[in-house]
């Protein structure tokens, strides 16, 4: 089974990846807020991570931070997403923090998981 984080603060955007991936066979596990992400990110080890962008309470950039705290030991795909437009220099400035992909929440749920299919077959993973 394959296992997938989410780090995202919007419970609704949660819940809705969860179910979905759930659905569909992942192993998937969530956080919050990204200390929690992170430390969830070192016990479980999973096979991809969404992580958003942005955080309410930490701040507008706070996930390229945790992308790069992740990247200290997580060799993993990391696929970052934001709820907002995002301007083409955003997304370079997260590939530079060590994410693999970088979408715009609108993307739909399915085409997210052929990313997280994509990214997992390209680290080596077998995916269902």
């Amino acid at each position: 089974m394959d296992r997938l984080l989410i780090i995202d603060d919007d419970l609704e955007t949660t819940r809705i990846w969860s179910d979905y991936f759930s659905a569909r066979g992942y192993d998937v596990h969530y956080a919050n807020d990204t200390a929690s992400g992170i430390d969830k990110a070192r016990a479980l080890h999973p096979g991809c991570i969404l992580l958003d962008v942005r955080f309410d309470e930490e701040g507008d950039e706070a996930g390229y931070f945790a992308c790069k705290k992740l990247r200290e030991f997580y060799a993993e795909p990391i696929i970052m997403l934001s709820a907002y437009k995002v301007d083409p220099l955003e997304k370079v400035q997260g590939l530079e923090f060590g994410a693999t992909g970088y979408l715009e929440k609108t993307v739909s749920l399915r085409e997210l998981e052929g990313w997280v299919k994509a990214q997992m077959r390209t680290f080596g993973q077998q995916v269902y």
